[in-house]
């Protein structure tokens, strides 16, 4: 699955994108439910409800930059999206090098996901998160 971006509000009204290297935690669903995961993506409360046990269980990476979003939005009011150089949802980051290999069209689908969300919501601060991250970018 693919998950392009994530916040809690409305994406064309953020300024701030925080940008990791690989879509984490993976988040498993029914096809039924793919309205209801549209939904999560702008709304936190949404999210939680239908993966508590994944996000639960996210790496420290995923859940420092959620409180980060939080913490930006309580002391500025400003809006954060969530968002991966590859919207490919990977368990670990260290996955995308097998991904890259045995699934080359989803992992280019991937890449391609996050240039799609950059263009359209056109942030005015792009914030790289990892070493990983900033080599990546560009």
């Amino acid at each position: 699955m693919y998950r392009p971006f994530q916040m809690n509000g409305n994406p064309y009204k953020a300024n701030v994108f925080l940008v990791s290297v690989s879509a984490n935690p993976v988040l498993e669903m029914e096809t039924s439910y793919t309205k209801l995961v549209a939904d999560g993506l702008v709304d936190e409360e949404v999210l939680q409800e239908l993966f508590a046990s994944e996000l639960g269980n996210a790496s420290r990476e995923y859940k420092g930059s959620v409180q980060f979003a939080k913490w930006l939005y309580k002391i500025s009011g400003e809006q954060v999206v969530i968002t991966s150089l590859n919207a490919f949802e990977v368990a670990d980051v260290k996955d995308l090098k097998a991904v890259k290999k045995e699934q080359p069209a989803q992992f280019a689908r991937g890449e391609q996901i996050f240039e799609e969300v950059l263009a359209e919501f056109t942030p005015k601060i792009i914030i790289l998160q990892g070493k990983q991250a900033v080599e990546q970018f560009g």
